[in-house]
Formats: C-alpha cells, structure tokens, sequence
C-alpha cells in the first residue's frame, strides 16, 4: 500500500488476438507483467505463451480449465493444477510457479484444503513446496458486460487517488444472473499492490 507503483496481472488468456496486442503495447513502453493462463488455451496457443516468456513477463497457472475449485474434489482439484503446471513449465522453466485460483475461490470445500493439495503437487513435480499463490489487491472488474475501457481506467486511478469506481452487481434478468457495473467511491485508497485485469477482453487492452 501506498507505493504508488502497480504489479500488472492478466488471467484467462492467452487469446489468439488481444494478448499479442497488450504484449505489443507492454514491449513499447518497457513493462513487464504477469500472465495467469488457462491450461487448455495456453496448449491451444503455445506461440503466444512462448512470447510472453521470450518478452520477459512471468508466465503462470490459472488452472486448467476456468472451473471454481471449490465444486471440484480434491482429486479434480489436483489433476487440474497438475495439468496446469505442466504445461506453464514446457514453456517457462524459470524456479518461480504462480497460480491463481479462477475467481479467486478456494478454500470451502467441506472435505478438504485446497492448500493442502497444492502443497502435494508442489512436492510431486517439483520435490519442495514452490507454487505460490497470487491473489490481488485492485480489481478492476473489466470483465464485465458494460464496463468501458474508460471506466476501467477510472476504477484503477480511484485505487490511487480515491473517487468514483465501479465494480459488479449481481441481478437477475428474466431468471438468468447477470453482472453489470455498479459505481461506488473508494475513500481510502491503497495506491500501490497487485492489479488484476484480464488480456481475453479487447477493452482492456
């Protein structure tokens, strides 16, 4: 808090069109960031997850399919990690491994620890407990429906300097649950830590 400097972060991807597009903007003004890919996408596009490593970001795991961990059972849990991991490291084989739990859910499943089974993959593969989880300190809530890119901006120097942000709320339209943008105003600051967007929406970028 309060360091006035941002750790930039971007889960889901890679996306065939977007992410070389913010690698492109990251490269022109010398910035590195963060990518928490989905397993099965990154096999999809190893080019891509080749070029974020090549271009100097950390290329990490967001699990291997976008799924909430806390409906899987420890065995899902740990084949889907396992994956994950595997296919960051044929591309990054630097000693560091991030992960990000999608949606940032963990921890409430009622017959196990999700920290648990992380610590037994970590010592499966890599014989010492070295995933580390990332989690976030600024959500800019870019992915949803109606935010603009100018409102993400707006959310991410409220973060900063406090003021009007948004964030989503959760209605329900005809039946179905939908997420919009809801404004707030942030009071008190943090002005520094670890931001999360996400490099699959063309308005981010």
């Amino acid at each position: 808090a309060n360091t006035r400097k941002l750790v930039l972060t971007f889960d889901d991807g890679p996306h065939p069109t977007n992410s070389p597009k913010l690698l492109d903007i990251l490269k022109k003004y010398n910035v590195k960031a963060t990518f928490f890919t989905v397993g099965e996408v990154l096999k999809k596009y190893p080019k891509i997850g080749k070029r974020i490593v090549e271009e100097g970001h950390i290329l990490a795991g967001h699990d291997w399919r976008h799924t909430n961990s806390n409906s899987e059972s420890a065995k899902q849990f740990a084949e889907g990690l396992t994956m994950s991991v595997k296919q960051v490291k044929k591309h990054y084989p630097n000693r560091e491994m991030y992960y990000r739990f999608p949606y940032g859910a963990y921890g409430r499943h009622q017959k196990y620890h999700h920290f648990n089974v992380m610590k037994e993959v970590s010592q499966k593969l890599f014989s010492e407990n070295c995933i580390n989880f990332a989690f976030w300190d600024m959500d800019t809530s870019d992915w949803v429906s109606n935010m603009l890119p100018k409102d993400i901006f707006q959310t991410l120097k409220a973060h900063f300097d406090g003021g009007k942000a948004y964030r989503f709320k959760k209605t329900t339209v005809n039946g179905r649950t939908k997420y919009v943008k809801e404004p707030f105003t942030i009071k008190n600051p943090i002005a520094g830590g670890v931001v999360l967007m996400h490099d699959i929406h063309a308005k981010t970028v």
